[in-house]
């Protein structure tokens, strides 16, 4: 039998149903996929009995069946029988209903309870007037038991049984990013009146129902998105170096989030500025960071929970002042599920320092370091500096010596043999042909290894300069002052000081045939002003001027640049009036600054010259200047330079006048 004519047949009807509706729509319950109880002497329990009973009011037909959707889980109790709409997951996209059925007795029949059958029920596709009727699918046989009725009176028939299904409700409901959605579509469901739950009662008995089902989806799993960046370096770096910025995204909450718009800013903070904190609001990126910011990657992607890594973002570093922070920044909107304004998530931004490796330089002799003294026995001790690398010039820059290396420690990162006098691009292997001992044996050879370069065993005692100045005990040779102009003193002599501290200075430079001594063993002297000698033509050996400096400690004036003198510190566990602690030559004399206590960028930052032999226990290097840009990264904060005037006065100072001989000569090629 052809469905149309079942089709054509209930236009009519329904055309009564919607004139009936109107008048009586108060009547109908709220439709929701949790009916409420319904009580054996009721009116109506969900949307299309309500439907069946108003059809019978419109002129008392025949009685009418109601046919319904609900979870294939729904409960056969009231509650949960004439449910009417469909839950899903938030998901989902296929789920299993039951189709259950009723009769409204419009006052007819014999009197008895009899039973009511709809068979042969399955959606009707017929012409594809309701294309949603394609979405179910009927697996638990196509008879369905409404119940008994008792025909003589305007009555409902009892609970029945069900036919289950499936549903597919894929892109239904969709709208449940922020709450429950829900959809309502129309499916035509075929069925027969049959009193036997097999046969048809009859000709003109099937027909099509048109049931509105109405699609309930859960709430999608809410997500929390958490913005994070981290730099390396993580600290700092010098201008001409490359930062890598890692961005990634934390989601929390169990959800997927789709469609997420993230940029990665990066900007440059000034020194002595605040860097700009986390946010949430409607600010684009580049205005909240602000700082010159600039979007370096950006995307739009989803994110599952837990974190995704977002790709590097690599950049060289322009040059910049030391102190300004280059600083990257990760930015996601929506953030959130429950993010109704669009507002965007900005991170707390990841910062790198500008700074500076500061860079020394030996020159005109050799660097011994671990040398027992008279005052200090001898100690391991290592050379510990670090390299700078410039990406505009592709090479490595850091300290040196011109001449050899000799510790009895290790050594890293200070070249020998002035390696590093105009930066290079090896290793410190090649760097060190002048470092005391820069090989170890291997097998039948000797190779070099970075990590144990120099631990060369010291034997000798360092010389006791000290003991050839003796101290003086009376008279006009104590410095009874807290500060002494060197220049003041008588010249030629030796001069002490009980004080202790002493502070000395000159105020003018020492000429031909001036030297003096300051030889105080208890005091730590500290250097105010430049020390300097006159350049000039000399008439002999005595005429060369000379300043030495022995004390407990000294310490250097960060205003100081220039000292042409010896600066020996002797202090020392043996030493009177000292602790092993003593005995260093500090050369940022700022405030504050210590052996453990390091200088800020803006302290110290005029290079120094030390033109004389250095002797100490505790070398503390605390100038900042030098390490500039590019080529200039090798510049030196300090300088230590050993001239031949020094060893040329010291003979003329010794017993004897003093002789320098000669044990042996080498030529060597010129050295450019």
């Amino acid at each position: 039998m052809a469905k149309t004519n079942y089709l054509t047949g209930y236009k009519l009807f329904v055309g009564i149903f919607i004139l009936a509706l109107g008048f009586l729509s108060i009547l109908i319950p709220a439709e929701s996929a949790s009916a409420a109880p319904c009580p054996a002497n009721r009116v109506a329990c969900n949307g299309d009995e309500n439907r069946a009973r108003n059809a019978c009011f419109a002129g008392r037909p025949t009685s009418q069946g109601a046919i319904w959707m609900n979870n294939a889980d729904a409960s056969a109790t009231d509650t949960g029988y004439y449910a009417y709409g469909v839950n899903v997951g938030a998901t989902d996209t296929v789920v299993n209903i039951t189709i259950r059925g009723s009769v409204y007795v419009c006052g007819q029949g014999a009197g008895t309870w009899q039973p009511s059958y709809a068979v042969e029920v399955q959606p009707d596709t017929v012409g594809g007037a309701y294309p949603d009727s394609a979405r179910l699918g009927i697996t638990g046989g196509g008879s369905l038991y409404r119940g008994n009725f008792q025909g003589v009176n305007d009555v409902w028939t009892t609970q029945g049984g069900s036919v289950t299904g499936t549903l597919n409700v894929s892109g239904l409901a969709t709208n449940n990013a922020n709450g429950t959605g829900s959809q309502t579509i129309t499916i035509g469901i075929f069925r027969c009146y049959s009193t036997n739950g097999v046969t048809r009662a009859g000709p003109g008995s099937c027909s099509t129902a048109l049931i509105p089902v109405t699609i309930y989806r859960a709430r999608l799993p809410g997500y929390n998105l958490t913005p994070t960046v981290t730099v390396n370096p993580s600290t700092s770096i010098e201008s001409g170096q490359t930062v890598t910025a890692t961005p990634a995204v934390t989601s929390a909450g169990g959800g997927n989030a789709d469609a997420v718009t993230w940029q990665v800013s990066r900007f440059v903070v000034p020194p002595s500025t605040a860097v700009p904190v986390a946010g949430i609001n409607p600010t684009l990126p580049l205005a909240y960071y602000g700082n010159g910011a600039t979007t370096e990657a950006s995307n739009t992607q989803g994110f599952p929970p837990g974190t995704t890594l977002l790709p590097d973002v690599a950049k060289v570093s322009e040059d910049l002042l030391v102190g300004s922070k280059i600083c990257y920044a990760l930015s996601v909107n929506p953030y959130t599920n429950d993010n109704a304004l669009g507002y965007w998530y900005h991170s707390a931004p990841a910062c790198v320092v500008v700074a500076k490796k500061p860079k020394v330089q030996v020159l005109g002799n050799d660097l011994m370091v671990g040398r027992a003294t008279s005052t200090n026995p001898a100690a391991v001790s290592k050379i510990v500096t670090s390299s700078s690398y410039s990406s505009n010039t592709g090479l490595y820059y850091g300290s040196w010596s011109e001449y050899a290396i000799i510790p009895s420690g290790t050594v890293a990162g200070m070249a020998s043999g002035a390696m590093y006098v105009d930066g290079d691009a090896n290793d410190l292997c090649r760097l060190s042909l002048l470092t005391i001992s820069n090989a170890v044996s291997s097998g039948s050879g000797s190779t070099c290894q970075e990590a144990q370069i120099g631990q060369y065993a010291i034997s000798s005692l360092a010389p006791n300069v000290s003991s050839r100045f003796p101290v003086p005990t009376a008279g006009a040779q104590i410095i009874s002052s807290g500060t002494q102009n060197l220049f003041g003193l008588a010249p030629g002599l030796v001069y002490t000081s009980n004080s202790p501290n002493l502070s000395v200075n000159s105020s003018a430079a020492f000429g031909a045939g001036r030297w003096v001594v300051i030889n105080a063993p208890k005091t730590t002297v500290t250097i105010t002003s430049d020390l300097n000698y006159t350049p000039g033509s000399l008439s002999g050996l005595g005429s060369i001027p000379q300043i030495v400096i022995i004390a407990k400690n000294i310490i250097i004036s960060d205003a100081v640049k220039n000292i042409d003198a010896w600066l020996i510190a002797t202090g020392g566990a043996s030493s009177p009036g000292s602790t092993a602690a003593d005995g260093v030559i500090n050369t940022c004399g700022a405030g504050g600054v210590t052996a453990t206590t390091l200088p800020t960028s803006l302290q110290c930052t005029e290079k120094l010259v030390i033109n004389g032999p250095v002797m100490a226990n505790h070398l503390l290097l605390r100038r900042t200047a030098g390490s500039g840009v590019g080529p200039n990264l090798g510049d030196p904060a300090e300088v230590f330079n050993l001239r031949g005037d020094a060893f040329i006065w010291a003979t003329s100072y010794s017993p004897g006048n003093g002789r320098l001989p000669t044990i042996s000569s080498k030529e060597l090629p010129p050295k450019f």
